[in-house]
């Protein structure tokens, strides 16, 4: 089966295997897109986690700077620059927080 040794010889019979072959790759779309969403959903997740978590230590680090502050200016610079490396903090808000610093 399956090397052309049995197919469908009338018209009748053509339309229902291509119906059936139609229906099968719809439903393998279907399975594939739910498993892509899912996983979409549960990475979202994380990141939403992520970034709230990032604003709280930038919170913090505002904070920090506005109320106490760091005990020196290069430290704070320090500090705001090691977030930024390691992906804590995006380009603005490292700006943002080198303004706070040197304002």
């Amino acid at each position: 089966m399956g090397y052309g040794d049995r197919y469908p010889l009338t018209a009748e019979g053509r339309f229902i295997a291509t119906g059936l072959m139609l229906g099968g790759i719809a439903i393998i779309g279907v399975v594939t897109a739910t498993i892509a969403s899912s996983l979409i959903d549960r990475v979202r997740d994380i990141a939403d986690v992520e970034q709230a978590a990032t604003r709280a230590d930038f919170e913090t680090l505002r904070l920090q700077l506005v109320g106490h502050g760091p005990p020196d200016v290069a430290t704070g610079l320090q500090q705001v620059a090691e977030l930024h490396k390691s992906g804590m903090l995006t380009a603005e808000e490292f700006t943002k927080a080198k303004t706070l610093l040197l304002n």
